[in-house]
């Protein structure tokens, strides 16, 4: 099944409906267009935000079952852009993108990387419970 106009018809904000099991092929199209994007993926989708929301929680689901780890790096980092733009002040949930960067990168053995994003996901929670701002964007 060829996801590219699910992917394009997706950004623009319409409903999709589709095989359970080509779920991973779409989210991989639709991870793979974001990223190409850069930081168009900010605001050339209907609902960004949402898309971001939307691939933290792939994200999550990939690093929790150890697949698809390739993938799990690339939407975080793409949510992690448009989270820093689009919700500066969600500190909570861009330290839960950066903590789920830290367990995927330390899996890899990225342990660098990774200690790196646990220090930017505590600093944004600790952020959160004080009132204060920080930039999670790790590009």
């Amino acid at each position: 099944m060829d996801h590219m106009d699910n992917v394009d018809k997706f950004i623009a904000g319409n409903d999709l409906s589709m095989p359970m099991e080509e779920v991973p092929n779409f989210y991989r199209a639709l991870i793979e267009t974001l990223d190409r994007m850069g930081n168009a993926a900010i605001t050339k989708p209907a609902n960004p935000l949402g898309i971001a929301y939307s691939l933290q929680k792939v994200a999550r689901d990939y690093v929790l079952r150890r697949t698809n780890q390739g993938d799990a790096e690339q939407a975080l980092r793409v949510a992690l852009r448009i989270f820093a733009y689009l919700a500066p002040d969600d500190l909570l949930v861009q330290g839960e993108s950066c903590r789920l960067l830290a367990i995927l990168l330390c899996a890899q053995g990225r342990s660098q990387e990774a200690q790196l994003c646990d220090e930017k996901a505590v600093s944004l929670t600790m952020a959160a419970f004080h009132g204060g701002s920080h930039d999670a964007n790790l590009n």
